[in-house]
């Protein structure tokens, strides 16, 4: 499945520019959208491809007395570098291999822009619809040796382990630490045979070089229909959203014969209650 994952920033005179030359695109960003045609949108059908256009905090001019603060606030000064010791520049883990019920008692990953993944559209014949769509990006963190012995004990910090398998109990202990929190797994390579080929957290410059993978489900439900003013246009009330999303629609066979449904937020606006998210394209099961 293409998907797109679109940020743009705009520095403060590239801002003046933009201004200067118009409004640009606003929420549509450089998303581009599909042909309305209407049709019929109803059915099941499965997610193959979309744009999601991430927005970006617009610049804001400073007030007198903010540019006057000494010290700058963080948007004026970027941060500095942290010790290396520090909870925060080790992703606040708290790491004590000798607690055998739980070695790691902290951790806080990070994780950046996701894409689109994939989901579902169900335009029910009684007007009902449910909708998912799955976010996901890779990512990796590096724990120093630092992070890693922190917290450990005198006795512990002595004992000189093996580097990979000491990267492998720390993976084991993420991944309990994190079954809470399903969005993240730590996820090994293997062959075909099922063996480990590379492990997820593998041993790097005396410390532990870990992959991941975030994830995140979104699903929506209402009611739908097609505007009675104008067929080219599909109408989602959802229940949690306040007000109806309104999306130009095409419903029609592609070249293979298969059916496809494809819509576009009207104006910029976002589809499904997710912001930023401008078009998409089923194909029908």
């Amino acid at each position: 499945m293409r998907t797109h994952s679109i940020v743009k920033v705009v520095g403060f005179w590239g801002a003046l520019a933009a201004g200067a030359a118009g409004c640009g695109l606003g929420a549509a960003g450089t998303c581009s959208t599909y042909a309305s045609c209407g049709g019929d949108p109803s059915g099941a059908w499965t997610l193959d491809d979309g744009c999601l256009n991430l927005v970006v905090r617009p610049y804001q001019q400073l007030s007198l007395p903010q540019e006057m603060k000494q010290p700058q606030d963080s948007t004026l000064e970027p941060p500095q570098p942290e010790p290396t010791t520090s909870g925060s520049w080790c992703s606040d883990l708290i790491y004590q291999p000798s607690n055998m019920s739980a070695p790691v008692s902290s951790v806080v990953l990070w994780h950046g822009p996701l894409e689109l993944r994939g989901g579902t559209m169900f335009h029910n014949k009684d007007q009902s619809y449910t909708a998912t769509i799955k976010f996901g990006a890779p990512q990796h963190t590096f724990f120093a040796p630092e992070c890693l012995g922190k917290y450990q004990t005198n006795a512990e910090a002595g004992v000189t382990a093996d580097p990979q398998k000491q990267c492998t109990d720390l993976e084991t202990a993420l991944q309990a630490y994190l079954t809470t929190q399903p969005s993240f797994q730590f996820v090994d390579e293997m062959d075909a045979q099922g063996n480990v080929t590379k492990h997820a957290c593998a041993a790097r410059d005396g410390g532990c070089d870990c992959a991941y993978d975030y994830q995140l489900i979104s699903s929506d439900n209402g009611v739908w229909e097609v505007d009675p003013n104008d067929a080219n246009i599909v109408i989602h009330h959802s229940k949690t959203a306040s007000e109806p999303q309104r999306e130009a629609f095409c419903a029609k066979a592609g070249d293979d014969g298969s059916m496809h449904l494809q819509l576009t937020g009207l104006d910029g606006t976002g589809i499904l209650n997710q912001l930023g998210l401008r078009s998409l394209s089923y194909v029908k099961m």
